[in-house]
């Protein structure tokens, strides 16, 4: 997770930088569902 150095990042600065990495890890999830599902397509 990304975290904040500086002293003034608020509560929801903080949110959105969770949130941006957990879309990055959800993004990244779907691909490798998606990779093994067309290898498998390919492998039928």
């Amino acid at each position: 997770m990304l975290q904040y150095t500086n002293k003034g990042a608020g509560r929801q600065e903080v949110f959105l930088a969770h949130a941006w990495c957990f879309n990055i890890e959800a993004v990244l999830f779907s691909n490798k569902v998606l990779l093994r599902c067309i290898r498998w397509d390919i492998s039928e």
